[in-house]
């Protein structure tokens, strides 16, 4: 590479990290059209793409790079999440499945850091909360623990994977996710609350209303917690 193109690439590259997106386009650009051999430079046009809500383009430059490089797994992640985001769930899926595989490779040697993990994690969770709209709990489960496997401390996915299975009607199973969400992040109360809902729907008034009493303990001022406890002591149905 001479010392131009060197220029280019190395200018674009630092303006895409400082988050100056439009400059780097241009560089990043003027760089691919003299060698278009650069896996990381057609991701980085595709994340530019993509939050221009550019989705097409953004696909067509992801597409690319994985075509240039099999195992890149960061650009795989975003070209799948290009392609939910213009509904084709289906090749969005296998290239999970195919990210997945190899961060698994990866994982083994340590060459898979924790940016892709989160963000293979949080992919698999968006096709979860899909099928959890669709009403198909044992697929959005599989998803939601797909996730879990790579990031298990993640507080949100645990919660939505426990009101999956409390809506499936596996009330302790759920029971024991919002309980490992309290072991992992006490103060968080979207579990909490979900947690006190779950013991309500056994017919236990008790445990359901000390859940919500500790939700409010770390925030006094959570309104949900405070609905539920008033409607508890009315004693009306809030399932």
């Amino acid at each position: 590479m001479d010392d131009a193109l060197r220029e280019l690439y190395e200018r674009g590259k630092e303006l895409f990290k400082k988050g100056d997106l439009k400059s780097a386009e241009e560089f990043l650009r003027r760089f691919a059209q003299s060698n278009d051999r650069f896996a990381d430079v057609f991701n980085m046009l595709g994340v530019i793409n993509q939050q221009k809500n550019e989705y097409q383009e953004a696909i067509i430059s992801f597409e690319k790079a994985v075509q240039l490089n099999p195992n890149y797994t960061e650009a795989a992640l975003n070209l799948a999440l290009a392609y939910n985001e213009v509904g084709e769930y289906k090749k969005g899926q296998e290239l999970l499945l195919r990210a997945r595989q190899t961060s698994t490779r990866e994982t083994k040697t340590g060459l898979l850091d924790d940016v892709a993990r989160a963000k293979l994690a949080n992919m698999h969770a968006d096709i979860a909360d899909v099928y959890r709209s669709l009403g198909e709990y044992s697929q959005a489960v599989d998803e939601y623990r797909k996730a879990l496997d790579l990031k298990p401390n993640f507080p949100d996915i645990r919660t939505k994977l426990g009101i999956s299975l409390r809506e499936w009607g596996k009330l302790e199973e759920a029971i024991m996710e919002f309980e490992r969400v309290k072991e992992i992040q006490p103060a968080y109360s979207p579990s909490g609350i979900n947690l006190g809902i779950a013991y309500y729907s056994q017919g236990d008034l008790e445990r359901a209303r000390s859940e919500w009493l500790q939700v409010l303990k770390f925030n006094p001022e959570h309104q949900t917690a405070k609905f539920y406890l008033g409607l508890l002591d009315k004693k009306e149905n809030i399932v």
